[in-house]
């Protein structure tokens, strides 16, 4: 009966996921917001010893876009069951 709910290994499914996609541009898009953010908070505390709260803000955003694309890669690996199959059990 597990079979049946498992989106995962239907062979429909599998051939027609965009996961790996999905996964790539989340991670690679957050990986370059992380490091522009990095090398703009170096630029501000080392170098100039400026930092406001907009810098502050944009790390607390940037670590909400971290933990949404960690959400979105743990959607694309383990997607949400079709709501129909898990009624007919």
């Amino acid at each position: 009966m597990m079979a049946d709910t498992d989106v995962t290994h239907d062979p429909v499914v599998s051939a027609e996921s965009q996961s790996g996609m999905v996964i790539a541009i989340a991670v690679s898009f957050t990986a370059a917001a992380l490091l522009v953010m990095c090398l703009r908070l170096y630029t501000r505390l080392f170098l100039l010893k400026t930092a406001g709260p907009d810098d502050y803000s944009m790390v607390f955003a940037q670590i909400l876009a971290v933990v949404v694309a960690i959400t979105t890669c743990q959607g694309e690996i383990r997607p949400v069951r079709d709501e129909k199959k898990i009624l007919v059990r």
